[in-house]
């Protein structure tokens, strides 16, 4: 609220990414380069400035998808080679490793409960389909229909729907997480392609007849 600089985190390499964890913001995940291929996440405490986890393992440098549990106890690291990473951000301890078998990890939940992944090629010309991870159960919960190309999708705050897109048919999808079902969908005749982000408002206004 001041403007003054708090604190200076030291780190380690080229930063490539940063995270604020949810519990009003009281960690920072930095993830930065090493002098291998892989990268090195440093945890740190933002009421001290001091890095109070160091997470080392083998994520490669691109296309990753990091994401925080609401609490701030957990990271979640979702990489291109399909395994999703969970640590606990108090010793940096691995505690879990989710092989999701999906080279394409779309987007995680707000709260990093849930992992939307899509199997196939995201060519223009691909086809696969999209899938919902619960990360607690460590299993796949939905296969959400077929998509053409590649996908964009959006999650509601209270995780409990789900818009989706896809490249070619350039069809907007909204699914509902508690059965699993197609709600509504509305074509884009322009075919231009969007990014997706899903309002606070439809999860007091949506239901499942799609009024």
């Amino acid at each position: 609220h001041t403007g003054v600089l708090e604190h200076l985190l030291v780190g380690q390499g080229k930063v490539t990414e940063i995270l604020f964890s949810l519990n009003g913001g009281h960690q920072l995940a930095s993830f930065s380069e090493s002098d291998t291929d892989s990268l090195v996440v440093h945890v740190y405490d933002m009421t001290t400035g001091q890095c109070s986890a160091t997470i080392e393992g083998s994520l490669p440098r691109t296309d990753l998808i990091p994401a925080y549990a609401s609490d701030g106890s957990k990271l979640r690291v979702a990489s291109s080679g399909g395994a999703v990473h969970t640590w606990d951000t108090t010793t940096g301890k691995s505690l879990r490793i989710i092989e999701t078998g999906c080279e394409n990890p779309v987007r995680f939940s707000l709260d990093g409960s849930l992992l939307i992944t899509h199997s196939g090629d995201l060519s223009e010309s691909g086809k696969g389909t999209l899938q919902v991870w619960d990360m607690n159960k460590g299993e796949c919960v939905w296969v959400l229909g077929e998509s053409d190309g590649w996908v964009n999708a959006g999650l509601s705050p209270d995780n409990q729907w789900l818009v989706s897109s896809s490249g070619n048919d350039t069809t907007i999808r909204l699914w509902c997480l508690r059965t699993g079902k197609l709600i509504a969908e509305s074509v884009n005749h322009r075919g231009q392609k969007y990014r997706l982000a899903v309002d606070r408002a439809i999860t007091n206004g949506g239901s499942e007849s799609g009024d």
